[in-house]
C-alpha cells in the first residue's frame, strides 16, 4: 500500500477529464485500469493507465502516473469525455464521446486470506499414509488442498517427523500434528493453522437415541402424514448412520456425532409402536452395535384409525338452574381431552384416557327445552372421531327453570257442612297443577293439613290430599301447606291457602247453650193460658245447626241463625196444665252434638194454666167494740184467700175502692170509714184473675157470711142510774164494793 501511494504521489500528467457515473455503494477500493480510446475525426488514439479510488459508490480521486487529475472540464479539444458505470466498487464499463471503450480491470486486494476448515480427526493407524488435509480460505475464493507428506510434527508442534514417524507416534496413541498456511493471489499470506490426528480403535455407541412425532396433538403418536423424526447423538463423530423406521427407509440428515432420521406415515406405513433399526460407524472405520430401542424410552405409536365414543347420561331426566348436567364419554381408545357443548354452553371436562366426564351447571345463559349436546374428539394420534350429537344411551334431559303454578286449589270436608269438620270427618284438599310434579328422587308435593303431612295421590297433574279428623286435631280454621317441585326440581311458590277462599274449620267440642222459656201472656210470663204463645229462647256457645225443640211435648216452631234461636209454641184448650216441659236436641256445624236440654237453664218456667181460680172472702173491722161494726175511722179489711196464685185482685168497700196488699194466693183488701160512708152492712165487690190470667167468679159476700156493719149515728141514753151495792148505804161504795 505503501508502494502504491508513492506512485500515486509521482503523477503529473492528465490525458483525459474522466466524468464518473454511481451507480452501487461499497467499501473503499483502488482500481486499476487501462483505456484505450480514439476519436476517428482527428486520427486520434492513445492507450493510458489509470488508478481510480472509489469509496462507497464514488469516485474520490483518478490518478494518472502517480498524479491526481481529477477534474470536472475539458481542457482542450483533444479531450474524450469518458463515462465510468460502477456497480458496488468495481467499474463495469467505460463510455466516452466516442463510444464505449474496452477496458483491463485490476482489483487491488492488500488483505490477507483466512485460511478455513482443516479437516484432522480420528484415523485408524493403517490409514496414516493417506492422512490428506484439504484446507480453504475464507476469502478470495483460494482453495487449497495439501497431501500430506514431510509436514508432520509431533504433539508439541514443533518436532518434524516423516509418514512413517507420524504412523508410530498415532499408533502408540499420540496425536499427529499437520501444519498449513496459504497465499492469495495478489501474494497475502494467511496466518498458520495446525491439524491433529489421532488414532481411534474405540468402538462407537448411541448414548442418545430420541423418537418422537411431529404430531400436533401428541409427539407419542403419528398418524398419516406425520413425520416421525429419530434423533441420534453418538459418543463421537460417526459417519451418516443407515436407519429405518417402522421398517421403512428413512431420510437422515446430520454430521459428526449428531443425526436425525425423519420418515413419513403413509397409507401402508403399518399401525403399532414404531419399530427402529439403526446400524452406523465412526470416522475410523469403527462399527458400533445396531440399535432398536431409544436410551430414554420414548416410543411413537402409529395409530391411523379414528376413535369411537359411548356418551351416558349420568342424570335424571329434568335439570334446574343450579343442576350440573353430566355426561360419561367412554372411548374406544385413549383420546384427547374432548370438545363438549351441552346445550350450546361450554362445558368443564375432567378425565383422561379413554374415560371423561363432561358438565355443565345450568344458569341463566342456558335455555329451556331438551338438551342438546356436541361432542367433537381425536384420538392421540389426532384421528378424528365422528362428532355425537346425541347421547348414545338414547336418554334425554329437559332443561326447565320455570317455577310450577298450581292452577286450582280447593278444600273441603265430608260433614254436612263441607266447610266444618268434627272428629271422624275427612278433610279433602285439591289441587291441580301446570306440570308434573317431581316425585323421584324427593316425593312432592308435601302436604299438610291442620299441621299433619298427609299422603297425595295424583292422577294427570291432578293431586289429592286427605285428613282424617282426630281427637288431637287442633280446633279452627284448618290451615294448609303445599310445598312442591315439577320434575327439574324447580320449588313452586309456597301454598297456604286455597284458590277459591274455601275453607274448613275443625271444631271437636260439643256446643253448650242457655235455655230460657217465657210465655208471652200479658198477666205474666211465668204463666200460659189458652192462646199464649210460649218461647224458648236458645243461645249456643257457637253457631249450631237448627235445633230440635219441643215445647209440652208438641213440635216447636224454631227460627233463628247461628247461635241463637228461638223456639215457639202456642197453648190451645188441649194443652195439658202445669209447668210446660222443654226437650232441646242441638249441633254444632261441625256436627258435634250438645247434651240435650230438658229445663230452661236460668230456672225458667212457664206455667201452662187454663183453669179459673177460686177463692175465700172474709170481712172484720178494727172497731175496739165490736169487729163486726165499724164507726168512722174504723178500718174494714177484706181477707181473700185463692186457689192459686193470683194477680191482685181489684176489690171494692161499702162501694169505695179498696188499699189490696198481699200476693201469691193471699191478699187484703182496706178501708177506712169516714163520714161519707155509707150506714149499713158494707157491700164487697171482688174481681180477681189467676196469674195465667183466667177470671175468677166476682165475689160480692163473704163466703163465711161474715159482715161488717157501719153505723156513724150517735148513740143517745134515755135513762141512766147508778147504783152501789154497798149494804150501808147505796149511795155510797166502800173498798170491795160493786157500782152499777
Amino acid at each position: 500500500m505503501k508502494k502504491r501511494k508513492n506512485i500515486l504521489k509521482k503523477v503529473s500528467y492528465l490525458l483525459m477529464i474522466i466524468s464518473l457515473t454511481i451507480v452501487a455503494f461499497l467499501a473503499p477500493r483502488f482500481i486499476e485500469m487501462e483505456v484505450n480510446a480514439a476519436i476517428t475525426s482527428s486520427g486520434y488514439s492513445k492507450t493510458q493507465s489509470y488508478l481510480v479510488l472509489i469509496d462507497s459508490g464514488k469516485i474520490k480521486e483518478v490518478f494518472v502516473n502517480e498524479t491526481s487529475v481529477y477534474k470536472t472540464s475539458r481542457p482542450n479539444t483533444n479531450s474524450v469525455q469518458i463515462n465510468l458505470v460502477i456497480e458496488g466498487n468495481n467499474i463495469v464499463r467505460v463510455l466516452s464521446d466516442s463510444g464505449e471503450i474496452s477496458i483491463k480491470t485490476v482489483i487491488w486486494d492488500e488483505k490477507a486470506p483466512v485460511i478455513g476448515a482443516v479437516l484432522g480427526g480420528p484415523v485408524n493407524a493403517e490409514d496414516v499414509p493417506n492422512w490428506t488435509a484439504p484446507i480453504s480460505t475464507v476469502e478470495d475464493n483460494i482453495a487449497i488442498g495439501l497431501i500430506a507428506d514431510e509436514s508432520y510434527y509431533k504433539a508439541d508442534g514443533t518436532t518434524l517427523i516423516d509418514k512413517t514417524a507420524a504412523r508410530t507416534e498415532a499408533a502408540q496413541g499420540r496425536d499427529v500434528v499437520m501444519k498449513y498456511n496459504a497465499t492469495d493471489a495478489a501474494g497475502n499470506a494467511a496466518d498458520e493453522v495446525k491439524a491433529i490426528f489421532t488414532l481411534n480403535n474405540t468402538i462407537p455407541t448411541l448414548p442418545t437415541v430420541t423418537i418422537i412425532s411431529d404430531n400436533g396433538n401428541n409427539t407419542e403418536f403419528a398418524k398419516e402424514r406425520d413425520t416421525i423424526t429419530l434423533s441420534i447423538i453418538a459418543s463421537e463423530n460417526i459417519q451418516t448412520p443407515t436407519v429405518t423406521i417402522a421398517g421403512e427407509t428413512t431420510t437422515v440428515t446430520g454430521s459428526g456425532d449428531t443425526y436425525s432420521a425423519t420418515y413419513t406415515v403413509d397409507g401402508n406405513t403399518p399401525e403399532g409402536v414404531a419399530g427402529i433399526y439403526v446400524t452406523y460407524v465412526d470416522e475410523a472405520g469403527n462399527a458400533g452395535s445396531p440399535v432398536t430401542t431409544t436410551t430414554n424410552s420414548s416410543t411413537v405409536k402409529i395409530d391411523k384409525t379414528a376413535p369411537t365414543i359411548q356418551v351416558i347420561n349420568q342424570n335424571h331426566e329434568f335439570a334446574k338452574e343450579g343442576d350440573k348436567i353430566i355426561y360419561l364419554i367412554i372411548a374406544s381408545e385413549d383420546i384427547q381431552t374432548p370438545t363438549v357443548t351441552i346445550a350450546g354452553q361450554t362445558t368443564t371436562i375432567t378425565g383422561s384416557g379413554d374415560t371423561y366426564t363432561a358438565t355443565h351447571t345450568v344458569d341463566e345463559n342456558t335455555p329451556e327445552g331438551v338438551v342438546g349436546i356436541n361432542i367433537t374428539y381425536a384420538d392421540e394420534a389426532g384421528n378424528a372421531g365422528t362428532p355425537v350429537i346425541a347421547p348414545t344411551d338414547s336418554t334425554t334431559i329437559i332443561v326447565d327453570k320455570t317455577k310450577p303454578i298450581l292452577k286450582t286449589i280447593t278444600i273441603e270436608s265430608d260433614n254436612d257442612d263441607p266447610t266444618s269438620a268434627k272428629i271422624g270427618d275427612a278433610i279433602t284438599l285439591r289441587f291441580t297443577s301446570n306440570e308434573k310434579l317431581i316425585t323421584i328422587p324427593t316425593v312432592t308435593p308435601t302436604v299438610t293439613i291442620a299441621g299433619e303431612v298427609v299422603t297425595v295421590i295424583e292422577s294427570e297433574n291432578e293431586y289429592i290430599a286427605i285428613y282424617i279428623v282426630a281427637v288431637e286435631t287442633l280446633e279452627g280454621l284448618v290451615k294448609i301447606d303445599i310445598t312442591y317441585a315439577d320434575e327439574a326440581g324447580n320449588a313452586g311458590l309456597e301454598v297456604t291457602a286455597t284458590t277459591n277462599s274455601s275453607t274448613v274449620t275443625v271444631d271437636t267440642t260439643s256446643p253448650t247453650s242457655t235455655v230460657t222459656i217465657i210465655s208471652d201472656n200479658g198477666n205474666n210470663t211465668a204463666f200460659a193460658n189458652v192462646g199464649d204463645r210460649i218461647t224458648v229462647s236458645i243461645t249456643a256457645s257457637e253457631d249450631i245447626q237448627t235445633p230440635t225443640v219441643t215445647i209440652i211435648g208438641e213440635t216447636a216452631n224454631v227460627t233463628g241463625n247461628g247461635g241463637t234461636y228461638s223456639a215457639t209454641y202456642t197453648v190451645d184448650e188441649n194443652t195439658p196444665e202445669g209447668v210446660a216441659g222443654i226437650y232441646v236436641t242441638y249441633a254444632d256445624e261441625a256436627g258435634n252434638a250438645g247434651t240435650p236440654v230438658i229445663a230452661p237453664t236460668d230456672s225458667s218456667i212457664v206455667t201452662v194454666d187454663r183453669t179459673s181460680p177460686t177463692s175465700t172472702v172474709t170481712i172484720i173491722s178494727d172497731n175496739g167494740n165490736n169487729t163486726a161494726f165499724a164507726n168512722i175511722g174504723d178500718t174494714i179489711t177484706v181477707s181473700i184467700t185463692a186457689s192459686e196464685d193470683i194477680q191482685t185482685p181489684t176489690v171494692t168497700i161499702a162501694g169505695e175502692t179498696a188499699t189490696v196488699t198481699g200476693s201469691g194466693d193471699t191478699y187484703s183488701a182496706t178501708y177506712t170509714v169516714d163520714e161519707n160512708t155509707p150506714e149499713g152492712v158494707a157491700g164487697i165487690y171482688v174481681t180477681y184473675t189467676d196469674e195465667a190470667g183466667n177470671a175468677g167468679t166476682a165475689v160480692t159476700a163473704t163466703t163465711d157470711s161474715s159482715t161488717v156493719t157501719v153505723d156513724t149515728t150517735v148513740l143517745t141514753l134515755s135513762t141512766v142510774t147508778i147504783i152501789s151495792d154497798n149494804g150501808n148505804n147505796t149511795a155510797f161504795a166502800n173498798i170491795g164494793d160493786t157500782i152499777t
